[in-house]
């Protein structure tokens, strides 16, 4: 939602995740504007500037998998401190790389 006042803009984000119906614990997770959490409730931000880019990204945790769980947490974690450029460039996949073998590696172990 974008409130404009005419003197500034504002962006107003907000997202939640929920454990499905076969589940016991939700490995999802959720990032916006560099906050992340995989817990069952609402995460939401407010960005003041209307032209500074805001982030934002739901990670399916794999449930069934061993180690889904870890897998969304890596990466939820990873996302939330990186800031893509406004194109994309080689830096940005090397980064995306390197942390899908992060993630690899962790459900290896």
């Amino acid at each position: 939602m974008v409130e404009n006042d005419n003197t500034s803009s504002s962006i107003k984000v907000a997202g939640m995740t929920i454990c499905g119906p076969n589940r016991s614990e939700n490995q999802d997770a959720i990032v916006i504007n560099g906050k992340c959490t995989q817990r069952s409730f609402l995460l939401y931000d407010t960005v003041n500037d209307a032209n500074i880019p805001v982030s934002y990204a739901v990670i399916d945790g794999m449930g069934g998998y061993d180690g889904g769980s870890d897998a969304a947490c890596i990466a939820s974690s990873s996302i939330s401190k990186y800031n893509l450029s406004n194109e994309y460039e080689d830096a940005d996949k090397l980064y995306f790389e390197d942390l899908s073998n992060k993630i690899l590696k962790a459900g290896i172990a």
